[in-house]
């Protein structure tokens, strides 16, 4: 049998004596289960409560439960019990907040220490617990269902539903991993949802499922799911990144895990706009064959105290629970300004979060931050160790532009053997990948609307000659950092 980390977590904060559990989760349900679990294996009696319904046994009970109501009346009982029990609240939520029961839950916490017994506090989050209860106990997060639990739960819902499964292996696999990263409960209604629009479970569910998680993140979270259709191949230059890349991962094999390998961390990219940054993550993702999860940063913040942390920890807790993945941070530089005490330090309390958890993290999760402007990054941020490479992209050399005009010609199905690719580069000296782009684009622009016709080589020099490159506009930019900050790259990507 696989074994539960959270299970054996909790298992040792009981045999530790703590007297008050609270455990961050929306999964009442889901934890009952695996408090029972833990009871069974302690061989201690199991009880829920909430006002609604009173107590209610869990496991190892003998007799009518007490006939109480009220929480002030349950603790009472809690405290005057005699049996070695653990008693999950089901719905504090609704009584935390009032001094009489507050009062009463810390004297009762306190006279349990020398006890047996212990009461779990379900709570959606840290931030909405009184103060006065945080030095009171332990706290655990429940995290997302595991394949192996997410496989039990499609096993009941076919069983439930009544339904053929005509998956095979593989195909079984493959809907388990679309489905990480969803709670118990929302993956339960995809599984049901794809049973009943299909009429049996067969390999459509997976595409369904894999689009309704995209949905249900964005809409829950911080987190997006990016589509990855970057080739290695569509990419101008850049061969120390994909060379790079080509060899971490291996890390992310059997045999590389076999072998030890350790996971990579992530990458910084810095450079100005247009250089490719943001390209570089989907190529990662692709060359890796990983998901690819944006990080929002700014959806985190929230004008209440500690809801931003919790948004934080939520978006990556599900980030870790569908590890492997790429998790993509753009301008990171704008999410964690250098100075941010302008926000009575939300930002930064964030940032300390998320730099604890890039030290902490486990999971493999590959982060890969894009900044234009290295200047305002915190140093924590930059400093040697925080990712495995930091590399600054510059402009294009006279090779890598002409490698850049190749891709984009032949992305538009033009033959780039057709144009002067040697003149074109050189005539775009000092023009980043996009400006590339956006020159081709135009020219085409230019011969449509000329009859239509073809467009040339010559149609593309006007364009140009028409705009006016970053090198030049933003100079200060260009010339920033100090080039001993730099750890240069030597080629650059398209946009």
């Amino acid at each position: 049998m696989n074994p539960d980390p959270f299970e054996d977590a909790l298992d040792l904060q009981v045999r530790s004596c703590a007297s008050l559990i609270v455990v961050e989760t929306c999964e009442e349900e889901r934890l009952v289960r695996k408090v029972k679990t833990v009871c069974e294996r302690l061989q201690r009696q199991g009880w829920t409560f909430d006002l609604g319904k009173g107590f209610k046994p869990l496991w190892g009970t003998n007799g009518a439960p007490p006939a109480v109501k009220d929480q002030i009346s349950a603790l009472d009982h809690i405290d005057q019990s005699k049996a070695d029990a653990l008693y999950v609240q089901t719905d504090a939520q609704d009584w935390l907040d009032k001094p009489p029961a507050k009062s009463k839950l810390r004297s009762v916490a306190c006279r349990l220490k020398s006890t047996r017994k212990c009461i779990l506090i379900p709570c959606s989050s840290f931030s909405k617990l009184p103060v006065e209860l945080n030095h009171l106990g332990a706290s655990l997060n429940l995290p997302f269902p595991t394949t192996v639990e997410l496989g039990h739960l499609l096993d009941f819902v076919v069983r439930s539903a009544n339904a053929r499964d005509t998956l095979s292996p593989p195909d079984r696999d493959q809907l388990l991993r679309a489905a990480v990263g969803l709670n118990e409960t929302e993956a339960r209604i995809l599984f049901a949802n794809a049973i009943v629009k299909a009429g049996v479970l067969d390999p459509r569910a997976i595409e369904f499922v894999s689009q309704e998680k995209t949905r249900i993140i964005a809409q829950s979270c911080a987190l997006e799911i990016c589509s990855t259709p970057e080739r290695a191949a569509d990419v101008g230059g850049l061969g120390a990144l994909k060379e790079w890349v080509r060899q971490r991962g291996s890390a992310f094999t059997q045999a590389g895990q076999a072998y030890g390998l350790p996971s990579p961390r992530g990458l910084l990219l810095l450079g100005i706009p247009g250089t490719g940054k943001s390209l570089a993550a989907k190529m990662i993702a692709t060359t890796w064959r990983l998901p690819l999860v944006r990080l929002n940063v700014g959806a985190i913040f929230n004008s209440l105290v500690g809801e931003s942390e919790k948004h934080l920890r939520d978006a990556l807790s599900r980030a870790e629970a569908m590890a492997p993945i790429v998790l993509w941070i753009e301008e990171i530089e704008k999410s964690f300004p250098a100075h941010g005490d302008l926000d009575g330090g939300t930002s930064q309390r964030v940032l300390g979060s998320f730099l604890t958890w890039t030290s902490e993290n486990t999971a493999p999760v590959f982060v890969v931050a894009t900044a234009n402007d290295i200047s305002a990054l915190p140093p924590e941020l930059s400093r040697k160790g925080r990712f495995d490479e930091t590399l600054f992209l510059n402009l294009p050399t006279l090779a890598e532009r002409r490698e850049i005009f190749q891709v984009h010609l032949e992305k538009h199905r033009r033959k780039s053997h057709e144009f002067d690719l040697e003149r074109l580069a050189r005539a775009s000296e000092g023009y980043v990948g996009a400006e590339i782009q956006a020159a081709v684009i135009d020219a085409m622009h230019i011969a449509f609307d000329d009859r239509p016709r073809p467009f040339t080589t010559e149609d593309i020099l006007a364009a140009l000659h028409a705009l006016v490159p970053q090198a030049r506009s933003q100079r200060e930019a260009i010339e920033g950092p100090p080039v001993a900050e730099r750890r240069p790259c030597p080629a650059s990507l398209l946009q």
